[in-house]
């Protein structure tokens, strides 16, 4: 992978190993941001901004897996949110 910024002294690691050793993808499974503010794109339901959140592990460029639609799932299950799912964001507190 390529480094965007490389550090003018020691190294970026990531779970014990250097940026460089792990591919996009990998390292796309294992960290994630959490903004302070967050602004959500318009005219998405709860589910598919969860299901957003899968393309680190997207098989195919376009369409779920039933994996996918299995992960789905649990994340929302998980939030107490399967009753939220078809809102929009506004929607929610």
């Amino acid at each position: 992978m390529t480094v965007l910024i490389a550090p003018l002294v020691g190294e970026h690691v990531v779970a014990g190993r250097p940026i460089e050793d792990w591919t996009r993808e990998a390292l796309a499974r294992r960290v994630a941001v959490l903004p302070q503010q967050l602004e959500l794109p318009g005219g998405f339901r709860a589910a598919e901004l969860v299901e957003m959140g899968r393309a680190p592990h997207a098989r195919r460029l376009f369409g779920s897996t039933t994996d996918d639609e299995l992960a789905i799932q649990r994340a929302l299950a998980d939030a107490d949110a399967v009753d939220l799912a078809d809102r929009l964001p506004h929607e929610l507190s």
